[in-house]
């Protein structure tokens, strides 16, 4: 026979299964034999099956039995399944990672996700749920996981995550100060860049970076500008500037507070536009007399070897001397040689040869002569005063055995304990080999012999003994020096492969008071002429 015909059930709108039936085949069993159906491989039965609306699956076969022998029967279909309708549960899938911009605060509120979800409805009407919240709000941090939920008619669920990262946008809020940055004995100060600005971010701490490092003592006198700019931690940026105004003393000098054995009462300055030192000594005395603890403000640099120091003492407000010296330390005991003025008459000289030995003190009468220069040639130093700065005058001479390292600079003190004293210092200039000049060191510039004033590279003049030729702005140069006597004779030639960067001695002694002219050559320059008086 023909197989049964089905029509399976399904899920109505009221959430019920039904609809399901079975038939019997169109064509049937030829007569004298009766349609028989087997369920699921069962007994066979004349009983038509009845349909299970909701399962299990029903396979039902059909064959033809004879009525007269009932062992007699025909083959059996193939047969036919059912597939009984169900109401299951609904099914849900996720959007992918969402991103919310943060606001100001670095926060925002959760939005309603549940139109994003790709949902298979269960049975009847269908309600997604979020968690959180939609209007939550969320803050900096971890990825916010989001859960949607589907509820069907009848309670089935069905649930799936995603999350949700806040995305910072907002750049950090940043404000820029003003720095000074006082040079006193550094080469290069370090900019940090919490001294120049400070900057906030909702969203956590931003970092902050210079677009300079360092400041150099060759930017003294001068206002740096520095961008600072703060980066938060998604890279929104926001920059602003910062003056850096650089003061205090030249390269390589310093002012250590307590000076010279005088404990906070040193204080220097330099002015760069007129190159002028003013220092000052607060309660900084050394006696006239049985000097063996000196005590003075004082502002130099190291010298190592053979050199000089040059100034002009142009002021001192205070009762007080003010000069330069040259010293093995800067303890009150050390050996040294000070040559001052206290601006009115008195010249004092001051010699210490053993340390924390009594030093001497020696004054004289010098109107005036506001000049000072000291000068060292190996273990002997050699004291000048000028009233010009062109003519000097020798005015003292020690022998002093120090290290071939030793501090070099103005010192100011009062004639009082107690006392406050300032002095300004003009036309200083150093000489030797560890106080080349910077400037040409950085650019390595031939000097032109014509730009030097001769009249003072020469000293003493007029000589007795030796002279000393500062030949420091010519290093690296050859250079020829000739000695002539007023009637043209050749009376000394030297001829320098390079030019000493330490003062050059000349000795003079063999040679008759008179006038003598010097000539120095350097390469294919014009050359240049002084005059030197010699006066034994």
């Amino acid at each position: 026979p023909a197989e049964v015909q089905v029509t399976n059930s399904s899920c109505t709108s009221s959430c019920t299964v039904s609809g399901g039936g079975i038939s019997a085949p169109a064509t049937g069993c030829p007569t004298g034999s009766t349609l028989q159906y087997s369920v699921n491989g069962g007994a066979w039965s004349s009983t038509l099956p009845t349909y299970a609306q909701t399962g299990p699956a029903q396979t039902i076969r059909t064959r033809c039995q004879c009525d007269l022998n009932t062992a007699a029967t025909s083959p059996a279909s193939a047969g036919v399944t059912t597939a009984p309708g169900n109401c299951s549960g609904p099914a849900i899938s996720c959007p992918p990672q969402q991103s919310i911009a943060a606001g100001p605060l670095c926060t925002a509120q959760l939005p309603n996700y549940t139109s994003m979800a790709n949902l298979t409805p269960g049975c009847g009407t269908n309600t997604i749920v979020q968690q959180p919240l939609a209007g939550s709000m969320l803050s900096s941090g971890s990825p916010q996981s989001v859960t949607l939920t589907v509820t069907d008619a009848l309670g089935n669920t069905a649930n799936c995550s995603f999350n949700v990262q806040l995305t910072d946008v907002t750049p950090p809020t940043i404000t820029c100060n003003p720095l000074t940055v006082v040079i006193n004995g550094q080469s290069i100060q370090p900019l940090t860049a919490s001294s120049l600005a400070t900057a906030s971010d909702a969203c956590g701490t931003p970092s902050l970076q210079t677009s300079v490092g360092n400041i150099s003592c060759l930017q003294l006198g001068s206002v740096v500008p520095v961008t600072v700019t703060a980066t938060d931690a998604r890279g929104n940026s926001v920059s602003c500037v910062s003056q850096v105004t650089v003061t205090g003393l030249p390269c390589g000098m310093s002012a250590p507070p307590n000076g010279i054995n005088c404990v906070d009462g040193n204080a220097a300055s330099f002015n760069p536009q007129t190159g002028v030192y003013t220092v000052s000594s607060s309660n900084c005395f050394s006696p006239p007399f049985g000097q063996t603890n000196d005590q003075s403000a004082f502002v130099g640099r190291m010298l190592c070897g053979n050199g000089s120091i040059q100034v002009r003492v142009t002021s001192l407000n205070g009762l007080g001397f003010a000069g330069i010296t040259m010293r093995e330390t800067l303890g009150g005991g050390s050996k040294k040689v000070t040559l001052l003025h206290n601006r009115q008459t008195i010249l004092r000289r001051e010699i210490r040869n053993v340390t924390n030995g009594t030093g001497s003190v020696n004054n004289s009468v010098a109107i005036n002569r506001f000049w000072l220069r000291l000068v060292r040639v190996n273990n002997q130093i050699v004291g000048f005063t000028s009233a010009n700065g062109v003519q000097w005058t020798q005015s003292m001479v020690a022998s002093v055995a120090m290290n071939s390292c030793i501090q070099v600079g103005m010192v100011v003190y009062g004639s009082s304990p107690g006392s406050d004293v300032t002095a300004t210092f003009s036309d200083v200039l150093f000489v030797g080999s560890s106080m080349q000049n910077l400037q040409e060191q950085v650019t390595g510039s031939v000097v032109d012999l014509n730009s030097l004033d001769l009249a003072t590279m020469l000293f003493p003049n007029p000589a007795t003994d030796l002279t000393y030729l500062d030949l420091s702005d010519l290093e690296n140069q050859e250079v020829e020096l000739i000695l002539q006597d007023l009637t043209g004779k050749q009376v000394l030639l030297q001829q320098l492969p390079e030019a000493p960067t330490e003062l050059y001695p000349l000795d003079v002694s063999s040679l008759p008071n008179g006038v003598y002219t010097l000539t120095i050559r350097i390469g294919n320059q014009p050359p240049r002429t002084v005059r030197l008086l010699v006066q034994h």
